[in-house]
């Protein structure tokens, strides 16, 4: 029996468990025990389906506990909410998690679950690009008010694109905290090599991103999951891709007052599917290099506010990172205060051979980054986006507005 045949049984089963927990958590005990019965149900079809004794008795046991859960719904509803019981081991919980216990290593809850954060990056930990941080504010900021005369326009769907290292992530996370939301930092990885796992993967994202919102889905190198369809692509990648813009269509179509942002990031734009295009309400938004603003701003949170000194001012540091992105503004500044440390700490080397008791004693001297130290930091950080590179966003971006 080929175990794929299960993605549509497992497909339901996640969809009306979700719902199942929906209720319980609104105290609709009578309507989430119906749910769970019906979850039990399903997970002993699924069972049927396993390839191994082992997996078959694990989802055996997972139906079981299902219909212990509907039965304490049924009896002492609040003694289950107050003191939740199960059988079900139990995996370590992830930091900003609100996946229940009760999922197991076959649920697509798993894979999802490594996605889920909550972000510590602020507005102020992002240098320029204020036009960007403007635009994004907005858009959830109308997303939470309301209005009791008209309905509010929805802008919850953007594309990020630019060079590498220009603060795409960072937009999305700084975005995530300003809205206390739930933060789905979604990595290629959610792409899976088995036959309708990832459709399921995909689905139970944007489930779980709605049933605990608000929320915002962030999907790095997004190109990898939208390939344009002219690109030579897999039957699982046109799966996956039909998938997520089903999902990204579903935004518009389902009426809710809770927020689920979608921002996807690419640095090649050019390889998306155009039909993918349309979806994004808030449009396409380009995240450049920054300018000498932005690069005076970035290495001052990278040198000032940590308190460390450097022999130039920073308009002559602004001058020498010409076309540097963000990230190797950073890389740049911890390169030069590597530098400096081990120039003002000669002899640390010895100390460091003395044991971790002796290098936990010590007391690094701190000097002044000098000249050396950014051109040694410079030397091993050199710029990635050429000329060439920026200009030919800037004819992607033409044409896609000519079009």
């Amino acid at each position: 029996m080929n175990d794929y045949l299960s993605g549509p049984i497992n497909a339901l089963l996640n969809k009306e468990l979700t719902l199942a927990r929906e209720l319980k958590g609104n105290k609709q005990y009578a309507e989430a025990a119906q749910k769970y019965r019906l979850c039990a149900k399903l997970q002993e079809q699924y069972a049927g389906r396993a390839l191994s004794d082992s997996v078959k008795k694990q989802r055996l046991d997972k139906a079981k506990k299902y219909l212990e859960i509907a039965a304490q719904l049924e009896e002492d509803p609040e003694a289950l909410v107050k003191n939740p019981k199960t059988s079900i081991k139990k995996r370590p919980a992830v930091p900003g998690s609100k996946i229940s216990d009760d999922e197991t290593e076959d649920d697509p809850a798993l894979i999802v679950n490594q996605f889920i954060d909550r972000s510590k990056i602020t507005w102020q930990d992002i240098g320029g690009l204020n036009d960007t941080k403007k635009k994004l504010k907005k858009a959830y900021g109308f997303g939470v008010a309301k209005s009791p005369d008209v309905e509010l326009p929805k802008q919850d769907r953007f594309c990020l694109y630019g060079p590498p290292g220009t603060g795409k992530t960072l937009l999305a996370a700084a975005c995530s905290s300003g809205l206390e939301a739930t933060f789905y930092n979604v990595k290629p990885d959610l792409l899976s090599k088995y036959f309708g796992e990832s459709e399921k993967r995909v689905s139970y994202l944007f489930e779980h991103a709605r049933v605990h919102a608000p929320s915002l889905i962030f999907v790095d190198d997004f190109e990898a999951l939208m390939l344009s369809r002219d690109q030579d692509t897999s039957g699982v990648e046109q799966r996956v891709l039909r998938q997520f813009l089903g999902e990204l269509d579903g935004f518009l179509t389902k009426k809710s007052d809770s927020l689920v942002m979608f921002i996807g990031a690419t640095n090649k734009p050019w390889l998306l599917d155009e039909a993918s295009m349309s979806r994004f309400s808030g449009g396409f938004i380009y995240v450049p290099l920054p300018d000498d603003q932005a690069r005076e701003q970035i290495l001052k949170i990278h040198i000032e506010a940590k308190r460390y000194r450097i022999y130039c001012s920073y308009k002559e540091l602004v001058e020498m990172t010409k076309g540097y992105s963000g990230r190797e503004l950073k890389n740049i500044s911890e390169s030069a205060q590597q530098a400096m440390l081990e120039r003002a700490n000669p002899g640390f080397i010895s100390v460091i051979d003395q044991g971790l008791e002796a290098i936990k004693q010590y007391n690094l001297k701190i000097d002044t980054i000098s000249e050396s130290d950014i051109l040694s930091a410079l030397t091993d950080v050199r710029p990635t986006t050429d000329t060439t590179a920026q200009q030919r966003y800037a004819s992607w971006e033409s044409n896609r507005s000519s079009g």
